[in-house]
């Protein structure tokens, strides 16, 4: 839905709330311009006791509209950072003026859309085997010698080594391996398993279980996403200075 500002309001068919709901959830795809505003809120936020959904999101869009206007969110790195959280202070001002007038949880996210350019993604599919993460290891010295990352080439062969291997011991494939280079290094490992990972406490008498407990201690940030035929689980490691 577009209204006369130019904003759009997707609605999707939502899942049940979180912690009400197990995997696999439904995924639905937004297409955005480069340079666009994603704004992603509760109820809470726009909802209170004098005011219903409607009206809550029509004052949503017109805040947003305004603050926009008045000043460039799109100024760089840091400045964009430190834009966007002077929004959501805006935002939240405008629509919780005083606290009280909910009594629901209210969470707000914005963020600003940006595309990768070609040459800071790598790709590459690799064999539902045991031979997968040599193949992977390979791949990542190759491609982030050529980014100029080799600072970050053992850490990354260790942390795609113990995704791949989790893929090829306890869940499907086809597998398939991306980089992504911008403000920090991002690895996403794909495969056709719904599987949630799961950090396991191994003993010391376990022969496994550690891989993840590994990668969570290797990289600043992990995580995982469901899609529609699979998942894929992704590492951030920052970039050297």
């Amino acid at each position: 839905m577009r209204d006369s500002s130019g904003s759009q309001t997707p609605s999707p068919s939502p899942d049940p709330s979180l912690g009400a709901a197990t995997p696999p959830f439904d995924l639905h795809e937004l297409h955005l311009p480069e340079e666009s505003l994603l704004v992603l809120c509760t109820d809470g936020l726009v909802e209170s006791a004098t005011r219903d959904t409607e009206q809550g999101l029509a004052q949503l869009r017109r805040t947003l509209s305004q603050a926009a206007s008045r000043a460039s969110y799109f100024s760089g790195d840091a400045a964009d950072a430190d834009g966007l959280e002077d929004l959501c202070d805006t935002v939240v001002s405008a629509l919780l003026p005083d606290r009280e007038q909910t009594n629901d949880d209210a969470a707000l996210l914005i963020a600003h859309t940006r595309s990768t350019a070609a040459a800071d993604i790598a790709t590459c599919s690799l064999p539902d085997d045991p031979q997968a993460a040599g193949q992977a290891r390979h791949y990542v010295r190759r491609q982030l010698a050529t980014w100029g990352l080799d600072d970050l080439a053992f850490t990354t062969e260790l942390l795609v080594s113990e995704l791949v291997g989790n893929v090829v011991r306890h869940a499907k494939g086809p597998i398939s391996l991306r980089l992504l280079r911008s403000n920090s290094l991002i690895c996403e490992v794909y495969d056709c398993s719904l599987t949630t990972p799961r950090i396991r406490r191994a003993t010391y008498t376990d022969e496994g279980g550690r891989g993840l407990q590994l990668v969570a201690a290797t990289c600043q940030r992990w995580g995982a996403r469901y899609l529609r035929d699979g998942k894929c689980i992704w590492t951030e490691q920052d970039l050297p200075q």
